[in-house]
C-alpha cells in the first residue's frame, strides 16, 4: 500500500489527509507467469554464429583510415 502526505506547517487548514493509491484487495496479474508459449530456439532469418563467421559481405572490409 503506497500512500502520500502534504504537509505545510504554516496552514494547518489546507492539510491533506493521506491518499490511498492502491486498495486492499490482492493484485491480480495481467499475463500469467503459467502455461506461456515456448520461445522458438533461434530468432527466424539470423544466421548462426559460425555462419555469420563465414559469410563474406559489404562489410567485412576494414574501416577507411581516419584523416589526422
Amino acid at each position: 500500500i503506497m500512500y502520500c502526505v502534504r504537509y505545510r506547517a504554516k496552514d494547518p487548514a489546507r492539510a491533506r489527509t493521506p491518499v490511498n493509491i492502491a486498495s486492499n484487495l490482492p493484485v491480480t496479474e495481467d499475463l500469467p507467469l503459467t502455461h506461456l508459449p515456448m520461445a522458438e530456439p533461434g530468432a527466424p532469418g539470423l544466421p548462426s554464429y559460425e555462419e555469420a563467421l563465414e559469410a563474406s559481405g559489404t562489410y567485412d572490409a576494414p574501416p577507411p583510415p581516419y584523416q589526422r
